[in-house]
């Protein structure tokens, strides 16, 4: 029994055991470092991985509407009149020339240009004329 303590003594106040065991508390800390590092890395790409699969499934979700939208009969109905320039039976067809089109957009910007430079006149005047002019 001496005998296995004097070892130990011997061992353990030797000149190579503190720094043996510094050298492997060193490189077990490095180890933790490094497997605690892969674990933040690999749970920042798990999160970047879930937002990238609700962005996909909003995508998918959307294109799924489209698809509905586009075997709608409202769809081909819309796209039989303005490409192919059909109608219902019973349905008059009135043809707009472009350019009465964009005179009339003209027209409608001109009246709308000129009851806002009204309205920045003299805003009580607006309402006083509003409410008793003639």
């Amino acid at each position: 029994m001496k005998k296995k303590q004097n070892i130990f003594k011997k061992i353990f106040f030797s000149g190579w055991f503190f720094p043996i065991v510094i050298i492997l508390a060193m490189l077990l800390s490095m180890s933790f470092l490094r497997e605690n590092n892969e674990n933040k890395t690999t749970d920042y790409d798990l999160e970047t991985l879930k937002k990238e699969i609700e962005g996909l499934e909003e995508d998918n979700k959307e294109l799924g509407e489209l698809i509905e939208y586009f075997n709608s009969n409202f769809f081909v109905e819309k796209e039989a009149r303005e490409k192919l320039g059909l109608k219902k039976d019973g349905e008059k067809v009135a043809i707009v020339p472009e350019n009465d089109l964009k005179n009339y957009q003209n027209n409608n910007n001109l009246i709308t240009k000129k009851n806002n430079e009204q309205t920045k006149e003299f805003f009580p005047r607006f309402w006083w004329d509003y409410f008793f002019a003639e």
